[in-house]
Order: structure tokens, then C-alpha cells, then sequence
């Protein structure tokens, strides 16, 4: 009994290991016009402050239906933070609090856009593995979980 058990673990511990090494890559759906990065001077998430400014209410609840219907700024902001961050433009992110603020409204910007390629979701507990781990996003110029 106690070599199946052992057997089991080794099992699930190396099917977990390749889960974790073959973890897709979320397709970022925008793409920046030639030259568009390189020329930024600082990092203005104005996409995000729209996401923020029309799905988000004061109490901060999200209307997902309504950005399921208009996408295109998170995507944008996905695109943007994708390639840009405190490691790949540090001269963009001058302090903590800057950095700070990018790895927040990156976590959240994130887990808004699995909650949406999963709608109709009653609570991302239900599917925290595959939101936290087997999930992957281009962060900061990496691939992230």
C-alpha cells in the first residue's frame, strides 16, 4: 500500500512539473504600430484608467457583460504591459510606488481578462489553478503566471 501511495505522488508530482513547463501563453490580441514602443517617453496606462473608469464602480465591482462588449482597452493595456515594465523600460518607472502600481494593475488586469475568455463565472476560486498557474501572460517582456 505504501509503494502505491509513493508511486501516486511521483505521478502526480511529475504530471504537475509538465503541466507547469507547458503552461500556454495567452495571445495578446493588439499589436503596437512600428516604433511606438521605443519612442515612449513615460508609461501612461490610459487604456487601463478607461477600463477602470467604465467596468469598474466604486465599490469595486466589475461589469464584465460591458467589457466583454468593448475589449479593445484592456487588450491594448494587455499589449502594452506585455512589452513594457520596470525590468524591460526602467527609465519609464522612476520609483517604488511607480513599479508597485505596474504589478498591481497588471495582477488585476490579468485576472479581468480570464474572467472574461471564462464568462459566465460565478467566482475565480472555482478555477484558481488555471487562473494562477497554468495560465500564462507576457509580462515586463516574460512569460508570467
Amino acid at each position: 500500500m505504501k509503494r502505491i501511495a509513493i508511486l501516486a505522488l511521483v505521478v502526480v508530482s511529475t504530471a504537475l512539473a509538465v503541466a507547469c513547463c507547458l503552461r500556454p501563453l495567452v495571445k495578446q490580441d493588439y499589436e503596437f504600430p512600428e516604433g511606438y514602443l521605443a519612442g515612449l517617453k513615460r508609461f501612461e496606462p490610459s487604456d487601463w484608467a478607461t477600463v477602470l473608469q467604465l467596468y469598474v464602480n466604486s465599490e469595486g465591482r466589475v461589469n464584465y457583460e460591458g467589457l466583454l462588449a468593448k475589449r479593445e482597452p484592456l487588450q491594448r493595456y494587455l499589449a502594452l504591459i506585455g512589452e513594457v515594465g520596470p525590468t524591460t523600460r526602467p527609465d519609464l518607472f522612476p520609483d517604488d510606488d511607480a513599479k508597485l502600481a505596474y504589478w498591481i494593475n497588471a495582477y488585476n488586469a490579468a485576472t479581468m481578462d480570464q474572467v472574461l475568455r471564462r464568462w459566465p463565472i460565478e467566482s475565480v476560486i472555482d478555477h484558481k489553478l488555471s487562473f494562477f498557474v497554468l495560465t500564462r501572460y507576457r509580462i515586463d517582456g516574460r512569460s508570467l503566471s
